[in-house]
């Protein structure tokens, strides 16, 4: 038999439900942000191609999971509607409709909120808290002293084209020696693999991170609600409330922290191709202090030998001339294909640098396939129920915003989230 119920009164259960239609406004806002901020490829080309097909399908995730809960609030002004217009004329039958209207199975560890003390954000209250989003910064294109600066990847990427387009004659006397004989342009080897908007990395953090701390925003708002309405709703009706409102609030908690887990695999990558791309550049200034000065001053020495020859008369018609020329020039021929040989060498090392690119790329793409797939199939393996009430009460409706909450360890509260009907 259901326990006697003590109810909130009605314009509460109407302030509520004023409160849950904002936040469902806000997720609409948020599956939005996913669809677009989130799924930016934009200058993801040369190495970083791999990811394009995987930036858009973890937006997509997002943004399914962030239109169901939009739903679900409907779903839960709906169920809170019924049950104001049943306790307004409460009786035995109508105690245990409202039992089965939330009810989805006792969840271990969630206390009847209105037996529970005030936690230290204070009595909840319907009041709607803004969900900021920051647009991220969106990587510079065409750099020039004119225009913005890069941020570091892009602009390690530029310093090494300017290194080998603005070091002077030198560069290119070298590159026209190096094609001569290869066939092929260092310049082209050495810069093509750098193309893209490697910078969009980190847009895609911000954007994540971002989104991150809207759903907690979302999710400590319902908090503070259900809070406020539980608190004066009393009875197995009441914590059946709770229950359902525990499971929306760190559903959409859930969420956040995936939006966490994944903008912080984009800054991880970020870093690491941010020390490979250094490292690039380095090698590069030396390739042009050396193996590339080398080159360029042997192949400027037997240009300017061939043009002296036929400055004193002995032009290509003379016989003398073709073969005083052609031994010279087959013997300054040897030293270019030594030159050429040690820049080979050096470029081999560059391209084993990309090679470790490649690697970073494939495990940032691996890590992006797992937020959608293996995290959304587990159980959850965090704190228990009775935990992350405490959580509320030592720091607020907004703990996953608080220093020490694993955003790693809460992923998987997705899993709690209702159906929305």
């Amino acid at each position: 038999m259901a326990d006697a119920v003590r109810v909130p009164p009605s314009e509460d259960f109407v302030s509520f439900n004023g409160l849950v239609t904002k936040q469902g406004e806000h997720l609409t806002v948020l599956a939005g942000w996913a669809g677009r901020q989130c799924s930016n490829t934009d200058g993801l080309d040369g190495l970083l191609t791999l990811l394009k097909p995987h930036v858009p399908e973890v937006g997509d995730h997002f943004g399914n999971l962030l239109r169901h809960c939009a739903t679900g609030m409907g779903t839960i002004t709906s169920k809170t509607g019924s049950a104001n217009q049943m306790l307004r004329n409460q009786d035995q039958a109508n105690s245990q409709a409202l039992l089965d209207t939330f009810d989805g199975g006792a969840i271990p560890g969630v206390p009847d909120i209105s037996t529970l003390p005030t936690p230290s954000g204070g009595f909840g209250n319907f009041a709607d808290e803004p969900t900021a989003l920051k647009e991220p910064h969106e990587p510079t294109k065409h750099i020039s002293p004119s225009t913005s600066t890069p941020r570091g990847l892009d602009a390690a990427k530029e310093k090494a084209h300017q290194q080998l387009t603005g070091a002077g004659n030198d560069v290119w006397i070298a590159d026209k020696a190096f094609q001569f004989v290869t066939g092929r342009s260092f310049i082209e080897m050495l810069t093509k693999p750098l193309l893209g908007d490697w910078d969009r990395l980190m847009y895609l953090h911000d954007a994540y991170e971002t989104l991150g701390d809207a759903c907690y925003t979302v999710a400590g708002t319902l908090r503070k609600g259900s809070w406020h309405l539980g608190s004066e709703w009393h009875g197995d009706s009441g914590r059946a409330f709770d229950e359902y409102m525990f499971l929306w609030a760190n559903g959409i908690g859930g969420i956040g922290d995936q939006a966490k887990v994944t903008a912080m695999a984009y800054k991880e990558g970020y870093k690491e191709l941010c020390k490979l791309v250094q490292l690039i550049v380095s090698f590069i200034g030396k390739l042009i202090d050396n193996e590339i000065k080398k080159l360029a001053e042997d192949a400027a020495e037997t240009m300017a030998v061939d043009a002296g020859i036929e400055a004193v008369g002995l032009g290509p018609e003379d016989p003398v001339a073709d073969v005083v020329a052609g031994v010279w020039t087959a013997s300054r021929m040897a030293k270019l294909y030594q030159d050429v040989r040690m820049l080979v060498n050096g470029i081999e090392q560059v391209d084993n640098y990309y090679k470790l690119i490649q690697e970073t790329v494939k495990k940032l793409q691996t890590k992006l396939g797992q937020i959608h797939s293996e995290q959304n199939s587990q159980p959850w393996g965090g704190t228990d129920a009775g935990s992350l009430v405490q959580d509320v009460e030592s720091h607020g409706f907004d703990f996953e915003k608080q220093h020490g909450w694993s955003a790693m360890n809460g992923t998987t509260r997705v899993n709690w989230l209702p159906e929305a009907r």
